[in-house]
């Protein structure tokens, strides 16, 4: 509740500002001055993607949470008073939802460094909707050492206050399929 404020005002800024996979170059900006406030270092990976890293004071496994950042190239027919400034964009996927929760997260964590154990790495993730961002983190040397990693969708349907774990894969996938329907004409 402390920070509920600081996460809903990181988000709004970046809904009214939304950027395409692999162009992200203000929000990453904007993540780096937030994890340079936190004192907790990063490094660049692929085109705009942020790897940062949380040493806790004592040894321990190494857990990893990923949060996307792009948006979509859909004009916004909303009237909140933070909508797209941006013509033609929008977080219509809720990726600002995920990248200010994911701060806050490192916001909260960086507080209590001296009582974790191990690491913690956040990924800040370029290009989920092109499905390329996940691979320029693991090429840049993101996952090496990590024992498990976190990743988080917002659900509509799921009530406020409530969070949706279910064991194994879920909600992950990048297929491309082509359906060819031949008949009558019917409720599709």
């Amino acid at each position: 509740k402390r920070i509920e404020e600081y996460m809903i005002q990181f988000r709004r800024d970046l809904h009214e500002n939304p950027e395409l996979s692999g162009e992200e170059y203000r929000t990453q900006g904007k993540i780096m001055e937030q994890l340079d406030l936190l004192g907790i270092p990063y490094e660049k990976a692929g085109t705009t993607s942020l790897i940062a890293r949380l040493k806790g004071s004592k040894p321990g496994r190494t857990i990893a949470l990923r949060a996307d950042m792009d948006g979509l190239p859909i004009e916004e027919e909303t009237d909140v008073p933070f909508r797209s400034r941006v013509r033609g964009l929008m977080h219509a996927c809720g990726h600002d939802s995920h990248t200010a929760m994911l701060l806050g997260a490192a916001r909260i964590l960086s507080e209590r460094r001296d009582s974790i154990r191990g690491g913690i790495r956040f990924f800040f993730q370029e290009g989920e909707e092109t499905f390329s961002g996940a691979r320029k983190i693991i090429e840049a040397g993101g996952m090496e050492g990590v024992d498990a990693c976190f990743g988080m969708h917002g659900m509509p349907g799921l009530e406020t206050g409530f969070v949706d774990i279910s064991p194994g894969y879920r909600m992950a996938g990048c297929d491309i399929i082509t359906v060819r329907f031949e008949g009558v004409s019917g409720h599709g």
